[in-house]
């Protein structure tokens, strides 16, 4: 389960943070996962408190927004959704596609005290 290891860097990313903004608590943070980033919704849900234990961060709410694959098409200059394993244009079904987003694994939000 590499969420764990995910997980453990993300919070030493956050403690940096806030180290650098003097802040003594992690109320909350938030992330995004894309549809074809590598990282699974359950397994990091279940690391992520495992990871914040004794940190700065253990209590916190922890929200992932989950990002779908989208592309653009260069047969039809269409900008869709796309089922990761099919990687077509929604519109045309052509398979001339670069992907748009989907890949990135973010930290989006981060409230502290």
């Amino acid at each position: 389960m590499h969420e764990l290891s995910l997980a453990v860097d993300l919070i030493a990313q956050i403690e940096k943070i806030c180290e650098r903004e003097k802040a003594t608590r992690i109320l909350s943070v938030k992330v995004s996962i894309g549809a074809m980033s590598g990282v699974e919704r359950e397994p990091m849900e279940f690391a992520f408190p495992e990871a914040a234990r004794h940190t700065l961060a253990e209590g916190a709410v922890f929200e992932i927004e989950e990002v779908p694959l989208r592309v653009h098409c260069n047969a039809c200059g269409a900008d869709t959704k796309c089922v990761p394993h099919l990687m077509r244009c929604e519109k045309c079904l052509d398979a001339a596609v670069d992907i748009i987003s989907g890949r990135d694994f973010l930290l989006t939000g981060l409230e502290v005290l």
